[in-house]
């Protein structure tokens, strides 16, 4: 299994299947690996003040992307606290697969799910 050290950028999503483009453009979702035990979650809005942030420890178990967020920024936009990706001590256990320069998180929608799709960035910007 590739690793999954190294920055990713959200592109876009899966549904039944399907590729499907962000729902909003100017979403801007980066989610790093680091070290090989914690994680960032960054994520701001084009044209919007603001953004969120948080910092979990992690590890990998039979497929499994398992967190706790141990640390939430202290700037972060007060709506923030409304997503539970940014809640402080929240754990997770969440599916997911490396293809090549792809990161899939697989996330329950109803009886079905959506797939998030981050690609590594490779180059600097």
């Amino acid at each position: 299994m590739n690793s999954i050290l190294g920055v990713w950028f959200f592109v876009g999503l899966l549904y039944q299947g399907a590729p499907m483009a962000p729902p909003n453009p100017d979403l801007k979702i980066t989610f790093s690996f680091e070290s090989s035990d914690r994680n960032e979650l960054f994520y701001h809005r084009l044209g919007e003040r603001g953004f969120c942030r948080r910092w979990a420890k992690y590890e990998i178990q039979d497929g499994l992307l398992k967190q706790t967020i141990t640390e939430v920024d202290a700037e972060n936009n007060s709506s923030c606290g409304q997503d539970t990706d940014m809640q402080l001590g929240r754990s997770s256990a969440t599916p997911f697969e490396i293809h090549g320069d792809r990161l899939h998180l697989r996330l329950p929608l109803g009886e079905d799910e959506l797939i998030y799709v981050f690609e590594r960035q490779t180059e600097s910007p």
